[in-house]
């Protein structure tokens, strides 16, 4: 079988992400996915894949922009994403099918995994995770949203959050919990392939981080809808990842922190669904700080 001409490929890929009228930062050409992304991306997924963590192969195009980013090659993996399978899946009662909770506790794994290549990502990356970074981005953000016109009922809501930001970037990123980590390990993220195996894509949000905020990504859908089959995967990653179930609470933290960031993403009234749906996530959140069950 002749190995596909990587260089022809990007160069495809390039020119028509350039052509089209509203530029684009990714296309697949002859089933290969080619993306305009950050050298941080390409150092991750490679890091990533060297460490045995199922992720395709990233391969550089020639080509760069001025601007330092620059283009990747993906070969093209088939399959589905866990958001298309648990949208399709998670049934009336809210409750997964069994074959769709092994798929989420197998992403569990994976993503313990990945976290426990801390060390070795020690070893290989120059930054410096700084805390004071993440307290700043997250009064940014809170800013931003408190300058739009939100709804009556959630007025005070943003200001309460703003008051818990010590102690969410405490929880979240105390000792032990800074490690290097996905940064985007939402469903749609983790595709299924053919013999049901999960590979993990889109590395570009990786590096230092939160462990709890990669697995608030993964069960922030479930959370929404079942608290209960949330706490079960959770516990499941923290088994996989050996963390004492005293620090549970921290999970709660994390999805309030992810929930902030959903609704600074749609703030600008891209999807106003999102937008709503995190608002009524983070008053259910932020009320239930405390509880001892979710």
């Amino acid at each position: 079988m002749n190995q596909p001409d990587i260089k022809s490929i990007c160069e495809q890929a390039i020119k028509q992400m350039r052509q089209d009228e509203k530029p684009k930062s990714s296309c697949v050409i002859d089933g290969y996915f080619v993306k305009k992304t950050s050298k941080n991306e390409l150092d991750c997924a490679k890091f990533a894949r060297r460490q045995g963590v199922p992720t395709p192969e990233p391969c550089r195009c020639p080509e760069s922009e001025e601007d330092g980013t620059v283009y990747i090659s993906f070969g093209h993996i088939p399959g589905k994403n866990l958001e298309e399978i648990y949208r399709r899946d998670f049934n009336n009662e809210k409750r997964l099918n069994d074959k769709t909770r092994l798929m989420f506790k197998k992403a569990a794994e994976i993503l313990a995994n990945i976290h426990s290549k801390t060390n070795e990502y020690k070893g290989c990356c120059d930054e410096q995770f700084k805390i004071e970074r993440e307290e700043e981005e997250m009064k940014n953000k809170l800013c931003k949203i408190k300058s739009v016109n939100l709804p009556s009922k959630y007025q005070d809501l943003v200001e309460c959050a703003e008051k818990m930001i010590l102690e969410i970037i405490k929880n979240i990123f105390s000792d032990g919990d800074v490690v290097f980590h996905h940064g985007d390990y939402k469903l749609d993220n983790i595709i299924v392939n053919s013999d049901d195996d999960l590979v993990i894509v889109d590395w570009e949000g990786a590096g230092w981080g939160s462990r709890w905020y990669d697995i608030a990504y993964l069960l922030a859908d479930i959370d929404t809808h079942s608290s209960t089959e949330a706490q079960k995967i959770l516990r499941h990653y923290m088994s996989e990842a050996h963390l004492e179930k005293d620090v549970e609470d921290r999970f709660r933290y994390a999805r309030i922190y992810q929930e902030i960031i959903r609704i600074h993403s749609n703030v600008d009234g891209r999807n106003d669904e999102q937008f709503n749906v995190g608002l009524k996530n983070l008053k259910r959140l932020v009320s239930g700080i405390g509880d001892s069950n979710p």
